[in-house]
């Protein structure tokens, strides 16, 4: 598994993310399977940059991404679920509260 990496500091060696999973200026575009289709999602780099903020850590979008990712997955499909059909799916920070994270 790899992924395209933003050119970020990196405090230690990330995990390898999924082939369907890469970064780019705008944060981490990713996919998921629900009932047999697959849905495009992007997590922007704002709340990604959120949800690192509740731990007071200071990692990369991929640490972050790594981290969060059951949460982000969560978010995303029970948008999906509520009726969101866009082509991309975009993540942003309101979606990510502090009782959330």
């Amino acid at each position: 598994m790899t992924v395209e990496l933003l050119p970020l500091p990196l405090q230690q060696p990330a995990l390898p993310l999924s082939p369907k999973q890469h970064a780019s200026q705008q944060g981490i575009i990713f996919s998921i399977r629900i009932e047999g289709t697959e849905h495009s999602c992007l997590i922007a780099d704002c709340a990604l940059k959120r949800l690192y903020a509740f731990e007071g850590t200071t990692l990369d979008i991929q640490h972050v991404y790594q981290a969060y990712q059951p949460k982000i997955h969560h978010v995303a499909r029970n948008l999906i679920l509520s009726g969101k059909s866009e082509p991309l799916l975009v993540l942003r920070a309101p979606h990510f509260t502090s009782g959330e994270a």
